[in-house]
């Protein structure tokens, strides 16, 4: 986890140091101490306060950003999507990170950078290959940037409070593509979820084997390569296997077809957008606490994934 100074976070809104120590002292910022005494803001921390107070980011290099790509004032949501795919099509993986870093701090949801900046800005990069040598090159260099963005997004969000349940997911056999659910990742986890992503092409027997090995309360599937012939079999007999453990299914992607969406079990939901996640991971997340409470007590590991129960 990154910390920065009072004087380093001061730099960065554009007030003095004495000022930061004051609405640190008086609660606004939770802070640490180093072992000489001195006090330390989780990045974490410093990214909600400003998007809870509205402060405006003066010097972005001072929270480790790269200075002028600020996007977030554009009005044409065009023009942004434009200028985030040239920016993956020139490998400016710096300024690719700090302008989704300073969407969010501007006040955009997780999943609304996924749904709207992020998909248009690689849905441009993926029409490049069609017409170009390199194509293919540069869009696989895009999703690296986009992977480090992702992870960079997930480290602004802090901490759960408390114990808190668990999701666990990833994508179904013979899906290769990881984004996708490290995208799902970050919105469950920006909704208060601890979150295990179980990452690409996971058996199908493994959604069962973690869900029960982590506790979880909450599964996904994200469908992004070609479904399987026997998706929608899979999909039901998955749900029910899940729904002997007290797990809620929920399952999305762009390449689930529509006879998995009309799929009825109490316990199965589908997503379209992450929007549509995050809107029901929000309600979720107020029954789970309630009626399922985690054992893993908000332990995690050097990963930020969440520690299973010992064996």
């Amino acid at each position: 986890m990154e910390y920065l100074s009072p004087r380093q976070l001061g730099r960065a809104i554009g007030v003095s140091e004495s000022s930061l120590k004051r609405w640190i002292d008086a609660g606004k910022l939770p802070v640490s101490r180093t072992a000489g005494g001195h006090r330390r803001v989780a990045l974490s921390d410093a990214i909600l306060f400003l998007r809870q107070t509205g402060h405006p980011v003066q010097d972005p290099e001072a929270l480790g950003l790269t200075a002028g790509q600020v996007l977030a004032g554009r009005a044409d949501a065009e023009q942004m999507i434009e200028a985030l795919a040239q920016l993956l099509e020139q490998s400016k993986e710096a300024a690719f990170i700090s302008a989704l870093v300073q969407l969010y701090i501007d006040g955009r949801s997780i999943a609304e950078i996924v749904d709207g900046p992020l998909r248009g800005a690689m849905e441009r990069i993926g029409e490049i290959w069609r017409c170009r040598d390199d194509g293919i090159g540069i869009e696989h260099r895009a999703s690296e940037i986009c992977f480090r963005a992702v992870a960079q997004l997930r480290a602004a969000i802090p901490p759960p409070k408390g114990p808190t349940p668990c999701a666990i997911g990833g994508g179904p056999p013979g899906d290769p593509y990881i984004l996708p659910s490290m995208c799902i990742a970050t919105v469950l986890a920006a909704q208060g979820w601890h979150e295990a992503n179980l990452g690409a092409n996971v058996p199908w027997e493994q959604f069962v084997s973690m869900a029960g090995r982590y506790n979880a309360a909450l599964a996904w599937v994200s469908v992004t390569g070609k479904p399987p012939n026997d998706l929608h079999d899979r999909v039901m007999e998955l749900a029910d296997k899940l729904a002997g453990l007290d797990v809620t299914l929920v399952v999305g992607g762009q390449a689930l077809p529509g006879s998995v969406r009309r799929l009825s079990r109490p316990n199965l939901h589908t997503a379209a957008t992450m929007a549509e996640l995050s809107a029901f991971a929000r309600g979720a997340l107020t029954g789970a606490r309630k009626f399922r409470p985690t054992h893993l007590n908000g332990s995690m590991n050097s990963a930020g994934i969440p520690e299973p129960p010992s064996d």
